[in-house]
């Protein structure tokens, strides 16, 4: 909703969208060409690039108060993708620091 009128309805002319790469065709900006415009975004959408021993002291931390961890609640802590935190769970599974458990669709980790 525009700021200085929230009862006013929202039209073409007020409608962001992000995160999508978009290149329109010639013949449609043709068209629109009047009011449209695009801005690269400031922003990225990529997860932050952690090192092993940063995401392994954020682990160890709330494995000592929990008894467990999962892939969500790394996520969730860290702002991972999905395939970030599975491709770190990987990792620390093979260098023996984390164990899995759990059933194949629900896995938790403990230290080892």
């Amino acid at each position: 909703m525009p700021e200085e009128n929230p009862d006013k309805k929202i039209t073409g002319k007020e409608v962001r969208v992000t995160g999508i790469n978009f290149r329109p065709e010639a013949k449609l900006l043709k068209e629109i060409q009047r009011n449209v415009h695009f801005v690269r975004s400031k922003y990225t959408n990529q997860s932050t690039v952690y090192t092993e021993e940063k995401l392994l002291n954020g682990i160890t931390e709330n494995l000592k108060t929990n008894r467990y961890i999962t892939a969500r609640i790394i996520r969730h802590q860290f702002g991972l993708t999905q395939y970030t935190t599975q491709k770190w769970l990987k990792h620390f599974c093979e260098k023996g620091l984390l164990v899995k458990d759990g059933t194949p669709r629900a896995p938790i980790y403990f230290l080892k």
